[in-house]
């Protein structure tokens, strides 16, 4: 199965060469279609309307959830919204308006065990880490369900962000793919309640862009 939320773009196309025999060219046109348009159905790019087997070879493959906009409701200048995961969890995120474009909060955790007494979040106790697909799916609804011109994120939603670390790094590394959703990483903050092990990883990592 193939998690199209959650899939980086170079590890698409090796999929598309090892398993079908096909590569960037086909991998390009999935990332446009879902990143770039909002649109679940692949196989009604002309891309894939020119190749019927590869569409046949795949049906039933992919994977697309980004979970289900279930309330969308507004404090003051934000326009906060309510999501359904698959599991019937329920995660928030917050589209913040700047003076160009908008700014997107997104939760990494479905509760958080940090307890900090400072967050309403920590009253909910710890429930589970968020996929990269349920992370990246929050982009996808602010930016297609909800129409939102978003240009920046935050992870300063529920949960820590560095102790779900690698689910984050994927879904940030999927987020800045310019054939995609082509958020730049100077555009991406990770906040953190202090997780020294996430720090020191993300440090090490060099990330620039």
């Amino acid at each position: 199965m193939i998690d199209l939320l959650a899939t980086p773009l170079d590890q698409l196309v090796r999929i598309l060469e090892d398993d079908y025999g096909k590569g960037l060219f086909h991998a390009e046109a999935i990332y446009r279609e879902v990143f770039k348009k909002g649109n679940s159905n692949v196989f009604l790019a002309p891309e894939f309307q020119a190749s019927p087997k590869l569409s046949q070879a795949l049906t039933g493959t992919l994977r697309f959830d980004p979970g289900q906009v279930e309330k969308r409701f507004q404090e003051d200048e934000l326009t906060k919204f309510i999501t359904r995961l698959s599991d019937g969890l329920k995660i928030e995120s917050v589209i913040i308006p700047m003076t160009r474009h908008n700014t997107l909060c997104v939760s990494s955790q479905v509760g958080c065990r940090m307890g900090c007494a400072f967050c309403e979040t920590a009253k909910l106790g710890f429930k589970r880490n968020l996929t990269p697909s349920e992370i990246t799916g929050q982009l996808h609804n602010a930016r297609h369900v909800l129409g939102a011109d978003i240009k920046n994120v935050v992870f300063m939603g529920m949960g820590e962000p560095f102790d779900n670390f690698d689910a984050v790094m994927t879904a940030i590394e999927v987020m800045n793919a310019q054939k995609g959703f082509d958020v730049a990483l100077r555009h991406i903050t990770v906040s953190t309640a202090g997780l020294t092990t996430g720090i020191d990883r993300l440090a090490a990592m060099n990330m620039t862009g």
